[in-house]
């Protein structure tokens, strides 16, 4: 049985930067509107894992409390702590292909994972994510139609009667994800995703973050897939996930509160991040990332995704240098057609 490797990192931000200009941007998120109290839900009683200060219950509130606690160490002992743990895998010598969190702008990403699958062979790539990136990262690895995982989400959002529910996702959206995962992951995932995936969490209450990997089986990979996810209170009224005997929150949660990507994200500069925040072209006026979208409004997004993809490739400086190995040919790329177009049409029956 393998076993599961955590490892940590300083809490240190890195200002995120587009992939397209390598200009450095600043990450300002909606606020964010999540708590037991705007979602009507309550954490049970019998819930161990629960945080040992109250959550605060607005961004600027949010974020003292985070740096407090950040804070409260020293930057000795985080340095130290980083030298004993540094993550063997930032040294691979494949590509590393990284995606930050995004929440609804998950299936942007799927666009731009819809061009990188067509236009690179990512077999030959480490793939990192964090929450919502860790599911694309997952999804990459198991070599999931995208035009299926949004058939099947739209169909377990009707089934699940999200668009009727006047609290929307809040409290359903964990089952809705595990849901969606156990029928699109193969039953081989973990093999797939053995050496290959992994995955950002926030440790509570340490609020230090660790890669998950090296996962035993198809249900072990979605649970770790679950804790990178888990906003707490929102995806099932629970403030934390259990992880083999450890308790975890969002993975993204970092780059929220430091509005900078964590280096277990950036890969220490090695990976190339593929991140929301990077398309000029979604405009300032940005859908909260929590917030419900319709089938129509998904389909956009994997749209815009695939289109910047296809400005970012085209402009020459985005993948070629961290991906330009994993290149395919043209003759490659023209034989392939037909596959994709077929892999479309299954999608469409299965989904």
């Amino acid at each position: 049985m393998s076993s599961l490797r955590t490892t940590a990192q300083p809490l240190k931000s890195q200002p995120r930067a587009s992939v397209h200009r390598g200009s450095v941007k600043t990450r300002r998120h909606s606020p964010l509107r999540v708590c037991a109290a705007a979602t009507g839900i309550a954490a049970p009683a019998s819930q161990p894992d629960a945080l040992p200060d109250q959550l605060p219950r607005d961004v600027a509130a949010l974020r003292r409390w985070f740096r407090r606690r950040v804070g409260s160490k020293g930057a000795a002992e985080e340095e130290a702590a980083a030298l004993e743990e540094e993550p063997a895998a930032t040294a691979a010598q494949q590509p590393i292909l990284s995606f930050a969190g995004g929440g609804i702008f998950f299936w942007w990403m799927l666009g731009c994972l819809r061009y990188l699958h067509r236009n690179f062979d990512l077999s030959k790539v480490q793939l990192v994510g964090a929450s919502a990136g860790g599911l694309i990262a997952t999804l990459a690895a198991c070599g999931v139609n995208e035009d299926k995982a949004v058939r099947v989400a739209h169909r377990l959002a009707e089934e699940y009667g999200v668009y009727d529910r006047p609290a929307g996702l809040a409290g359903i959206w964990g089952s809705l994800i595990r849901d969606w995962l156990e029928e699109l992951l193969p039953a081989d995932a973990a093999e797939r995703c053995a050496g290959r995936v992994r995955l950002v969490v926030t440790e509570v209450p340490s609020l230090r973050i660790r890669y998950l990997e090296n996962f035993e089986s198809k249900q072990d990979l979605i649970d770790a897939n679950m804790a990178s996810v888990h906003i707490p209170f929102f995806l099932d009224g629970n403030p934390t996930r259990s992880y083999r005997g450890r308790a975890y929150i969002d993975g993204s949660l970092w780059d929220f509160v430091m509005s900078g990507n964590s280096k277990l994200v950036t890969c220490e500069g090695q990976a190339c991040v593929i991140d929301y925040f990077d398309d000029d072209q979604l405009g300032r006026n940005r859908l909260d990332f929590i917030k419900l979208a319709n089938l129509e409004q998904v389909q956009a997004f994997v749209q815009s995704g695939y289109a910047f993809a296809e400005r970012t490739d085209a402009a020459g400086d985005g993948f070629e240098g961290k991906l330009g190995i994993t290149r395919k040919g043209r003759v490659r790329k023209v034989l392939e057609v037909p596959v994709w177009g077929l892999r479309s049409a299954l999608a469409s029956v299965d989904g």
